[in-house]
């Protein structure tokens, strides 16, 4: 039995599922992230209209759930768009073979879907698989204490800086208040103004400029269920908001999506002190893993006690499609590897991101 729904998804939908769903979540280890929770789905599709679900009963294995968005007729993306932390095609305990996901596409009408954060452990993808990227994660199976008793040992100077500039940080502006949750407006603003600011003078792609960008935001910092719920943290000093981030919560599993701070106030370094204050409090509220997303940075790095390891690919049900993109992605790392090669990319992205930013800022004129 192959169904497949599109948006609007029907209201009915997620309690028709919602056990099956959390069942093939639960049979996988590293699948209980926030972002593959049902209620996501649900909050994308009211935002994004060619977001789609395809649920295919596989006789004795059980239901397969696959979220995507469909950017052309033949062609999809993951769900969420950039702001995508986690997807997955998520199977029974016995999983799919390969063929398996190339049967799921031709059913969904598919010949291609892109995928860039997908957990590396599903086996199903690998073959599809042209890159692997680390993932900082905090874990606290032992809980705050024990936590940052570790990263003292690890980075005892920054420690040490950080609570100096905190001291400094009251000494001037006044007592430091943490809100683990407010749905208030005002502040989710704040952060898409520092977050837009921050990508401008970065010459990036600004895409909290667009209006589905923003309504997700807002509909994450509204949804309190009780299997997935939104949190904007925010960080006072006296009365003056400096520092927010929008996470995800889902069981024990927390999901820093977006962390932002008042640039005026970045020498006080606001937004790690809101990670540390946020580390604490959710370990409090039994919070055993926070998810601080793919890529590098130094924070990140500091922060992290483990890494997960997130795949990059493309499924194509054109098998010689697959074997010249594998063959163009090795010349072009080799190319990457040289002097020359790292600079033009640089250059390269630069223009890119600069170009999406005027495109958007024409279409707003």
């Amino acid at each position: 039995m192959f169904q497949l729904y599109r948006s609007p998804l029907p209201a009915a939908l997620t309690d028709r599922w919602q056990a099956r769903w959390e069942a093939n979540q639960a049979a996988i280890k590293g699948f209980d992230h926030p972002q593959l929770h049902l209620r996501w789905l649900a909050l994308v599709a009211t935002v994004r209209p060619a977001t789609e679900l395809a649920v295919w009963r596989i006789p004795s294995t059980g239901d397969c759930f696959f979220a995507f968005e469909r950017r052309k007729p033949k062609h999809a993306v993951p769900i969420g768009g950039i702001l995508t932390d986690r997807h997955a095609i998520l199977t029974p305990p016995a999983g799919l073979p390969a063929a398996g996901v190339l049967e799921l596409l031709r059913h969904c009408g598919l010949e291609t879907w892109s995928f860039d954060h997908l957990p590396s452990i599903q086996s199903a993808l690998q073959p599809f698989t042209n890159q692997i990227d680390p993932a900082y994660t905090i874990r606290l199976p032992q809980g705050a204490d024990k936590y940052f008793e570790q990263l003292a040992v690890r980075h005892r100077n920054w420690c040490e800086q950080q609570r100096r500039k905190r001291r400094k940080l009251e000494r001037e502006l006044g007592t430091l208040r943490f809100e683990l949750h407010q749905a208030d407006p005002h502040a989710l603003q704040a952060l898409i103004d520092w977050k837009e600011q921050q990508l401008i003078r970065q010459g990036i792609y600004n895409c909290y400029r667009e209006g589905w960008v923003r309504e997700l935001l807002y509909q994450t910092m509204q949804t309190q269920s009780e299997g997935f719920s939104g949190c904007l943290s925010c960080l006072y000093a006296g009365d003056e908001l400096i520092a927010t981030l929008l996470g995800q919560r889902s069981g024990t599993v927390f999901n820093a999506w977006i962390p932002s701070y008042q640039p005026s106030r970045g020498s006080y370094s606001p937004g790690t002190i809101l990670q540390l204050e946020l580390i604490r409090k959710l370990a409090a509220e039994g919070i055993q893993q926070i998810d601080l997303g793919r890529g590098h940075n130094p924070l990140k790095a500091k922060l992290a006690n483990h890494l997960d390891h997130l795949a990059i690919g493309i499924v194509d049900r054109r098998p010689w499609r697959n074997r010249v993109r594998k063959f163009l992605r090795r010349s072009i790392h080799a190319w990457e590897a040289t002097y020359l090669g790292s600079s033009t990319l640089n250059i390269s992205r630069k223009m890119k991101h600069r170009f999406r930013n005027a495109r958007f800022q024409a279409s707003d004129g």
